[in-house]
């Protein structure tokens, strides 16, 4: 019986502590014009207080039940509430707390939301939820104000129409202007002559007044510190009314601008020099350019001569000539022909250019340029040294030097590496994003390990050592397919043939 009476005793002893807690919070909610919201763990309102219910002015059925991201109206931000959750009762924050507008039909207030974790064996995450008031959201947006403007290293004051006359200043002005503030208004002539002499009438104008007065102003201007450094100040002035239109004071802001003009004034000088090095680079690479052109023009002459010369001793002078020496003839051909190989791709490579072109604005027709520039070289009805099928191909924005440029170093590889008469064939399929074209031929192939190998400079397979080659002409396409954006690759099967793909990006989808 003791037992059961010390029970009951316990009992009502925590009825009378829950409804002191309960009457407190009253008080507290009434006070504080709020009231309290308790929710689950998954953010979801189990229980709101009448207070609560008064504030929002809704019925409790419209509000149990809910997420609370639901009820403010940001159901957007629920994964992110709950992750804040989650952090409250692994005990890394103390509390959660946030503010935010909500509106209904008939109802819109500014919502302050504080919640703590659970104690003890309660699973429920208690809060509490205030209305803040005009006076509470003034007082936040003052501090925050000052606490922005300190960081930005600047100074907000109000005045009236002569600036002398000041209602506010915020704590900064003396370390801002390295002056008091009674000495600026008590004399304004020692605030103006440490602006610099070239920014006094912007200054002047700042403040003078106009008939309206009703003008948002901006300046920048120098102001001299005690050390003799010039600290560059961003100024702006703006005209504050009543709800009657009624002028009644002006707000001003000095913003240190100092360090954004080292930035401005170390980056014109770092475009000062890469101006400078462009210069140079551009003075270079046209030196390049007709050094190189000269080069191959010198060079091939003596090498047509070197030829001529040459074929000349062996058909009139060396018909006799023993194995070995057909074989060092033999050898002085194939390398006079590979230097020729080696100065015309030089020359070609030397007038692609290094960055991406701008796209010519008309099409062309490819199939056309192929039959007009291409077939009459290669593929005539009368001595052809190969056999061209071209379908329909899809047009192209391309320059048409350089289409031609890449159809020839295939050709040439597909005519020169085979073991049959040559046969071409060249297609086109459009894509979402791209049009891809394909040049296939009946070939030597080449081997798998060698996909990216022969697209490298002066690099070249040795399938056919009887055939010479400069090793530039895979690299020139590549070379030329990346001024367009677009690729070149290649897929073979040695012994018979090899498929090139390229790939030309649609710029305008």
């Amino acid at each position: 019986m003791a037992s059961l009476a010390n029970k009951t005793a316990s009992y009502e002893a925590q009825d009378t502590q829950s409804a002191y807690k309960e009457s407190i919070l009253k008080k507290l909610s009434k006070k504080l014009n709020g009231g309290v919201i308790s929710l689950d763990k998954q953010g979801i309102i189990t229980a709101v207080s009448n207070e609560f219910l008064e504030l929002v002015d809704q019925p409790e059925s419209l509000i149990l039940g809910k997420t609370l991201a639901n009820f403010i109206g940001q159901t957007k931000l629920e994964d992110y509430f709950l992750k804040q959750v989650d952090f409250m009762l692994a005990g890394k924050v103390p509390a959660l707390n946030f503010s935010c507008f909500w509106e209904t039909d008939t109802k819109k207030l500014n919502l302050f939301f504080e919640f703590y974790p659970p104690e003890g064996n309660d699973t429920s995450i208690g809060g509490f939820i205030q209305k803040l008031t005009e006076a509470h959201l003034s007082a936040l947006s003052q501090a925050d104000v000052e606490q922005i403007m300190q960081h930005l290293g600047a100074v907000i004051w109000t005045s009236g129409a002569d600036p002398r006359d000041v209602y506010y200043v915020s704590p900064s002005f003396k370390s801002f202007y390295e002056m008091n503030l009674d000495d600026h208004i008590k004399d304004p002539s020692i605030f103006l002559s440490r602006i610099h002499s070239d920014d006094l009438d912007i200054v002047i104008k700042l403040f003078a007044p106009t008939p309206n007065n009703d003008l948002v102003r901006q300046g920048d201007f120098r102001y001299r510190l005690n050390n003799g450094s010039w600290q560059h100040i961003t100024f702006y002035r703006s005209p504050f009314y009543d709800g009657n239109a009624k002028l009644l004071k002006f707000i001003s802001i000095a913003i240190d601008s100092t360090p954004l003009y080292k930035v401005q004034e170390k980056m014109q000088l770092q475009q000062l020099e890469l101006s400078r090095i462009n210069g140079q680079l551009e003075k270079t690479n046209t030196m390049l350019e007709e050094f190189t052109s000269f080069a191959c023009h010198d060079l091939s002459a003596p090498l047509r001569a070197f030829k001529i010369y040459t074929e000349l001793l062996e058909n009139a002078y060396l018909k006799d000539v023993d194995e070995e020496g057909n074989l060092m003839l033999l050898s002085i051909k194939t390398a006079i022909e590979r230097m020729q190989d080696l100065i015309k791709g030089i020359g070609r490579l030397s007038i692609i250019g290094v960055e991406e072109l701008p796209l010519p604005s008309a099409y062309i027709s490819i199939t056309d340029l192929i039959k007009r520039t291409i077939v009459p070289l290669y593929a005539p009805p009368f001595s052809p040294l190969c056999k061209i099928e071209v379908n329909d191909l899809h047009p192209l924005r391309i320059k048409e030097e350089h289409l031609i440029a890449i159809l020839e170093n295939l050709l040439t590889n597909s005519i020169k590496y085979t073991n049959n008469f040559p046969h071409i064939k060249i297609r086109s399929k459009e894509f979402k994003a791209a049009i891809v074209y394909t040049f296939s031929d009946n070939g030597i192939g080449i081997p798998a390990e060698a996909d990216d190998f022969i697209f490298k400079f002066g690099k070249r397979l040795q399938a056919k050592p009887e055939q010479s080659g400069s090793g530039i002409g895979l690299f020139a396409c590549k070379k030329i397919m990346s001024l367009y954006g677009g690729k070149i690759w290649v897929h073979s099967t040695v012994g018979k043939g090899s498929t090139f793909y390229l790939l030309f990006p649609k710029h305008d989808c």
